[in-house]
C-alpha cells in the first residue's frame, strides 16, 4: 500500500497522517522480520530439545534395565533401587514392548 500511495500522492486523504503510517509500516516490517527469525530459532530449539529428551530417556531406560539385571543377580543394595525405579519404568517399558509387538503383528499380517 505504501508504494501505491507514493505513486498517487494527489489521492491521499488529508485527514490521514502519512508520516505516522510510514513509521508504523516500517516498524511492522522490522518486527515481522524479527518474528520470523525468532520462529526459526524456536523451531531449532524445540528440535534440539526433542533429540535431548530421546537421549535422556534412552539412557534412563538403559540404567533401569541394568539395575534390574543386577537386582535379579542379587547384587547387595540394588534391589531397593530397582524397586524404586520399577514404579516409574516398568509400565513404560511394557507399553513400549506392547507397541512393538503390535507393530510386528500388523506387519506380519500385511499382504
Amino acid at each position: 500500500m505504501a508504494d501505491v500511495e507514493a505513486n498517487y500522492p494527489e489521492h491521499h486523504p488529508p485527514f490521514l497522517n502519512k508520516e505516522e503510517f510510514d513509521r508504523d509500516y516500517k516498524t511492522h516490517t522490522q518486527i515481522e522480520s524479527r518474528m520470523a527469525k525468532l520462529s526459526s530459532m524456536l523451531e531449532q530449539l524445540s528440535d534440539t530439545k526433542t533429540l535431548l529428551d530421546h537421549d535422556n530417556y534412552t539412557y534412563s531406560v538403559a540404567y533401569y534395565l541394568y539395575i534390574k539385571m543386577l537386582s535379579e543377580q542379587d547384587v547387595p543394595g540394588v534391589t531397593s533401587v530397582y524397586e524404586d525405579l520399577k514404579q516409574v519404568y516398568a509400565s513404560q517399558i511394557n507399553t513400549l514392548r506392547k507397541a512393538r509387538e503390535e507393530k510386528k503383528t500388523a506387519e506380519a499380517n500385511q499382504p
